[in-house]
């Protein structure tokens, strides 16, 4: 009797065509990420429309801007102040905003997360006075839950549970799911000794279909975090031997003062927001001997990675995609532009002349990428 050789073609097929099997265990696809392929990245894109934001002395915007567009609103937060929440309506007009610095109900000291509901209710992350903040759509002050650790990274999962991205002083794992009382339900993710706790918080969660998904920074991998608080993993961004080293993946201090200051290998990362689609995933990617960032487009079917490394004069086309801010319903990337310190837009005969003149007076402007 002859033995089947379909178990020998359907491993062939799934670790295959551009996919690895991972020598640390990880049981998601693991992308190969090191033999890339050179695009432009205008291509990814059908058109862009403009969102003229409208600012005025209590809606002004500042630097590293954190948004959600949800509900037909944008939710700006200035990550550096983190002392209000703005809100637009979809033609960028301001409505309100929401908290405002203090101790007292419905103040909060700094925000550095916060999260919306599809009522339209808002969860501000309180992190100075460790507590979770409730406000209704029209920023009326609801709830408060206190928290016992420090939460740098925050989002709802679900209408009875959250995530918090907590500080390694504070607990030993990167991740907690709570109830909405902020009872500690799952941990993940224990933070590894010669981690220097110096990450980027804010940009660590994503949207997705069932919950949310995570980034692991140091280990260059995305999980998906359900909506019942069950983590899987979905896939490992594998550099083969451009991967960066353990010394810079667990300082991020370093990797960043470094990077700017002394030669260094030819080494890749993405130290940025990975944004996951059904069928592609984005993302800012860094290259650390040639100094420079660039924008990359992992092809899930294709199993082909495409990156494109814009020199300095091209990135400021308004056509690239830097800063992103969102994967919207897998069709819209939601970037920002900001016509300050000097630079210059290059393409302005591309843009209408609203924008031109929105952008020279210093205005904030959100670009929506429609995707092919």
């Amino acid at each position: 009797m002859k033995k089947s050789i379909f178990p020998l073609i359907l491993m062939l097929l799934l670790f295959g065509c551009g996919s690895k099997q991972s020598s640390d265990g990880f049981q998601g696809k693991v992308l190969d990420c090191e033999e890339k392929e050179t695009f432009e990245m205008p291509s990814l894109v059908d058109h862009i429309e403009f969102v003229k934001i409208e600012e005025n002395k209590d809606a002004l915007i500042g630097f590293g801007p954190v948004m959600k567009y949800k509900n037909g609103f944008y939710y700006i937060m200035d990550i550096v102040k983190g002392d209000r929440i703005l809100v637009f309506d979809s033609k960028g007009k301001f409505i309100h905003k929401i908290g405002r610095k203090g101790r007292g109900p419905g103040e909060f000291i700094k925000c550095h997360a916060f999260d919306v509901d599809d009522l339209g209710n808002v969860y501000v992350v309180d992190t100075y006075n460790t507590r979770v903040i409730k406000y209704d759509r029209n920023s009326k002050f609801i709830s408060e839950v206190k928290i016992d650790f420090l939460a740098k990274g925050f989002r709802l999962l679900s209408n009875d549970k959250f995530v918090f991205l907590t500080r390694k002083k504070q607990k030993a794992y990167q991740i907690l799911v709570t109830d909405q009382q902020c009872n500690v339900i799952k941990r993940y993710f224990k933070f590894p000794e010669e981690c220097i706790d110096t990450d980027l918080d804010y940009k660590r969660f994503s949207d997705a279909k069932d919950g949310v998904n995570y980034i692991h920074r140091q280990n260059q991998e995305v999980y998906n975090i359900t909506s019942d608080g069950e983590l899987k993993p979905l896939y490992k961004l594998d550099f083969g031997s451009l991967t960066l080293s353990d010394e810079y993946r667990n300082n991020r201090g370093k990797m960043i003062r470094e990077y700017r200051k002394t030669k260094l290998p030819h080494m890749e990362f993405c130290d940025s927001e990975i944004l996951v689609g059904k069928d592609a995933i984005y993302g800012e990617i860094r290259d650390f001997e040639k100094k420079r960032n660039g924008f990359f487009k992992y092809d899930l079917k294709g199993n082909k990675m495409y990156a494109d490394f814009p020199n300095k004069k091209d990135r400021r086309n308004i056509n690239q995609i830097f800063n992103p801010l969102q994967l919207y319903n897998d069709s819209i990337l939601f970037s920002f532009e900001r016509n300050s310190g000097g630079d210059k837009i290059n393409n302005k005969d591309a843009l209408p002349d609203n924008i031109v003149a929105h952008l020279e007076s210093g205005g904030f402007v959100i670009c929506k990428h429609i995707l092919k």
